[in-house]
């Protein structure tokens, strides 16, 4: 798999062929920076054109809303806005410095603003899984 982000060890192989394909024609390939959508902020008028008539009606539709060409991120980059990473401590990153932020798989997360299932995970980790998961998402290591 390209993004290992959509790996899941429980995919058959139809399943896991059909990704590698839906996800190759849909995502840019690592790294891809994109906002996850349980959290940002943005004017409605602006997310009714994004999401326009979008018929999102499976999980692996939200992913490629998240992350895909026409995600949010690649939506808006396109449109000129700058997209910026919020911590609690109120410092913004641009997207290249995000890792800094200390939010999602960054170091403890001790700069998450809202937590989830995802950083509940990353929580629960061990140190070395913690370096994982953070190359993983970032493509360096957080400690």
């Amino acid at each position: 798999f390209n993004n290992s982000f959509y790996r899941n060890f429980k995919d058959s192989y139809f399943k896991a062929f059909f990704k590698i394909i839906y996800f190759f024609f849909n995502t840019p390939k690592f790294p891809n920076p994109h906002l996850r959508s349980n959290s940002f902020l943005i004017k409605a008028k602006d997310y009714l054109e994004f999401i326009g008539n979008k018929n999102i009606s499976f999980k692996i539709q939200s992913l490629v809303l998240e992350s895909g060409y026409n995600g949010f991120t690649n939506f808006f980059k396109k449109k000129g806005y700058k997209i910026k990473v919020l911590n609690r401590f109120g410092n913004l990153f641009d997207l290249e410095n995000a890792f800094l932020s200390k939010t999602f798989a960054s170091y403890n997360q001790e700069g998450l603003i809202i937590s989830d299932k995802q950083t509940r995970y990353y929580d629960n980790l061990s140190y070395d899984e913690k370096v994982k998961k953070s190359k993983q998402s970032w493509g360096n290591d957080t400690k």
